[in-house]
């Protein structure tokens, strides 16, 4: 089976379960340009559900690679072309493959979190996702899901989940100028987490729900909303 159909195949599945709503879509960069797609995590659905929204088909995330050889979920992933990493560790491997995509001008998808959320609130993120960021020297997309955490109270109804994926708008990472590694690292995660903070509702930015930083993009994209106002032209 090839990989567009694979698409093509989960996308009316979506469809079928899922009310689907797409915020920001203007934000992912066009077919070709690659960028590193960092995401809120709280169900298994939330992957899928941004591999659609941004419009492409060269998109790939990265999954845990506990999941490899799990029957038919595994299988479906294979033909999807992910690429497996190892949870809790530094995957060079996996980077390595991640940077083969982005060479070719595609898209990366990733969960800086590590792991699902198990109480739907942002936890403290990995710097996996910021060291793959600064090797490749891609721009960064944050995507914020909300809504899939429904699924069983929307199944057991008989109803469609309300899901919404929402895209910031593109940024790059601080330059080193000599920092120290390790607190680069923590300054470049803190950065992403607090992109992807912004963009979900105040009791769902958990770790990052304080950190001022959130307070100054909520402020960007105030101003953004409104200059899109004022002279109807989204920038």
């Amino acid at each position: 089976m090839r990989r567009e159909k694979v698409f093509q195949i989960i996308d009316k599945l979506i469809h079928w379960v899922a009310d689907f709503k797409v915020i920001g879509q203007k934000n992912v960069p066009s077919s070709g340009e690659p960028a590193l797609v960092v995401i809120s995590h709280i169900s298994r659905l939330d992957t899928p559900f941004v591999m659609l929204a941004g419009g492409r088909l060269d998109v790939t995330p990265m999954v845990a690679r506990e999941y490899k050889n799990t029957f038919f979920i595994g299988w479906i992933l294979n033909l999807l072309e992910v690429v497996w990493i190892t949870r809790g560790a530094y995957d060079f491997e996996a980077f390595r493959e991640a940077k083969a995509y982005l060479n070719k001008g595609w898209i990366v998808g990733l969960a800086p979190e590590g792991t699902r959320s198990r109480d739907n609130k942002l936890h403290e993120g990995k710097p996996g996702s910021a060291l793959l960021a600064y090797k490749m020297g891609v721009p960064l997309v944050p995507a914020a899901v909300t809504g899939t955490d429904q699924m069983s109270r929307a199944f057991s109804r008989l109803r469609k989940m309300k899901v919404c994926v929402e895209f910031g708008k593109p940024f790059r990472l601080p330059e080193r100028e000599g920092t120290e590694n390790k607190v680069w690292l923590k300054t470049a995660t803190d950065e992403i987490m607090c992109h992807i903070a912004a963009l979900l509702p105040p009791e769902r930015r958990g770790f990052y729900a304080d950190y001022p930083r959130v307070q100054e993009l909520l402020a960007m994209k105030e101003e953004s909303s409104l200059a899109e106002e004022v002279t109807g032209d989204p920038t």
